[in-house]
């Protein structure tokens, strides 16, 4: 982003090659030459010196939609990250499938550990159902019947995923399962920053994270699914787009969300509306929505966002 007072230039972090640093990288236009060079992010006078809130997580990213990073812990750590990987295969899912394509669900899928939307062999929903059933509550069933739709197509669900990580930019990561039940599924928290970007400028994915509570029935009207958000920060957060959840032992708890800079309360990415995402990576049990809380309300305070 173009300074107009001077010949500096912002080198956004979504830019590739990306700048993994906690400062943003500016270009100082010199001799027809650019020069990078790290300056300090623009604190609020009265607040440059209060630190980042004491958190035990293993990795963590606040970052602004232009890619101006607020605040970093291991950000370049590849480490676990559990059912945030269903934010990749919604992403593949919307690429490959119609929204109100019928899938029938799968014994395989039933059959799934773990978090379970409580499908039932043979019922039939629609893709963006399922796709509302896994986003929400995290649903292993669904996502594997998800997963399973596109293997009748003769694709592989992990296959597509580590491509279309590729094509959003990600560079250290590794997914196998569509519900992100493996724990080499796994990324590093600059990587996520990619991920919860591209998924909240979908306007299918964004539209499904923002919802808290929803009743789903299946086609025929046999079975209805009462699905409720693992996203806690409903209410606790102002101008809060949506997110997901993940945990798995090895991952521990994570978390990503995205948090408009305007105010009020519109949950909406669109029309060029500022931004930021977060992303935590092993938080303690129990800890992960306490540590996103005070990690966004710090960069909000400090940073005026």
């Amino acid at each position: 982003m173009a300074n107009t007072n001077s010949d500096y230039f912002f080198k956004p972090f979504f830019s590739s090659p990306r700048a993994v640093n906690i400062m943003p990288i500016l270009t100082e236009k010199k001799g027809g030459f650019f020069i990078q060079k790290e300056v300090p992010l623009q604190f609020l006078p009265e607040r440059e010196n209060m630190p980042a809130p004491e958190i035990k997580i293993k990795a963590g990213i606040i970052s602004k939609s232009d890619g101006t990073m607020i605040y970093g812990k291991n950000v370049d750590e590849q480490l676990s990250v559990a059912s945030v990987a269903k934010l990749l295969t919604a992403l593949v899912v919307l690429d490959n499938l119609e929204s109100d394509a019928i899938v029938e669900v799968t014994k395989n899928a039933v059959r799934t550990y773990g978090e379970n939307g409580d499908l039932v062999v043979g019922e039939k929903l629609s893709v963006y159902d399922l796709l509302q059933i896994m986003l929400i509550s995290s649903s292993n069933d669904a996502a594997v019947a998800l997963g399973d739709e596109i293997s009748r197509n003769g694709k592989n669900i992990a296959v597509l995923m580590n491509e279309k990580a590729k094509v959003i930019g990600m560079e250290k990561f590794s997914f196998y399962d569509a519900a992100g039940l493996d724990a080499k599924n796994s990324a590093t928290a600059a990587d996520l920053a990619f991920l919860v970007k591209a998924a909240v400028e979908n306007e299918t994915i964004r539209k499904i994270i923002a919802i808290e509570k929803i009743d789903i029935s299946d086609k025929d009207g046999k079975f209805i699914h009462h699905i409720e958000s693992t996203n806690k920060l409903f209410g606790r957060v102002n101008n809060l787009i949506g997110g997901k959840t993940g945990y798995t032992n090895e991952a521990g708890e994570c978390l990503v969300v995205a948090v408009n800079l305007s105010s009020g309360r519109v949950r909406s990415a669109s029309s060029g509306q500022d931004y930021f995402v977060a992303a935590i990576l092993g938080a303690e049990t129990g800890e992960r929505f306490n540590d996103m809380e005070k990690l966004i309300d710090w960069a909000k305070l400090v940073y005026g966002l």
